[in-house]
């Protein structure tokens, strides 16, 4: 199977009007290659899908989540190796399977990706 080199962009609305924002990855950001960022900042963004809204993507503030979450500031984990901790988000470094996940209750799940 080949690897194809896509850009990843989520769909929003924004003031009744669709939007296309965060060009999320390339296959680069899922290698052991992808800059990373050791902590996020209260001023960053990270996508969500708002579950209240239609599924329709949107961006919440670092500090949001932060507040939200109380003392478990940490929301994801990444790396080869699955985090103990099966309520973080694990952004899987495999070269072939990896990719963003999260633990159903059983086992490590792709999260779903919607693209055109």
């Amino acid at each position: 199977m080949a690897i194809l080199e896509r850009d990843v962009v989520l769909q929003g609305v924004q003031d009744g009007q669709q939007t296309m924002d965060f060009p999320v990855t390339r296959l680069g950001l899922v290698e052991d290659t992808a800059p990373v960022k050791a902590a996020p900042v209260s001023g960053d963004y990270i996508p969500i899908m708002d579950s209240a809204d239609g599924g329709q993507m949107k961006k919440a503030p670092v500090s949001a989540l932060t507040a939200a979450l109380g003392l478990k500031a940490k929301i994801f984990q990444a790396g080869t190796d699955a985090p103990a901790d099966t309520g973080l988000l694990w952004i899987d470094t495999t070269a072939t399977t990896g990719g963003l996940k999260y633990h159903n209750g059983t086992a490590w799940v792709h999260v779903p990706v919607a693209y055109t």
